[in-house]
């Protein structure tokens, strides 16, 4: 039989274990979602043009 000390270091040692899995399963997953492009009616047109040769255009989204 275990004696109280080591007992209750097994528990925190399990406790400890089971918490840092567990962040792991809780992270992002890391997909993307594609956004609509948002209106900007209030934006600030800085003038400095586009990106030349660019095959996309510009896309939003969260992550």
């Amino acid at each position: 039989m275990m004696s109280l000390p080591i007992k209750n270091l097994f528990k925190t040692g399990i406790f400890a274990f089971t918490l840092f899995f567990s962040s792991s399963v809780l992270a992002q997953d890391g997909r993307i979602y594609p956004l609509e492009t948002p209106d900007e009616p209030r934006a600030i047109l800085l003038g400095t043009g586009g990106v030349e040769n660019q095959p996309a255009p510009e896309t939003w989204f969260r992550q």
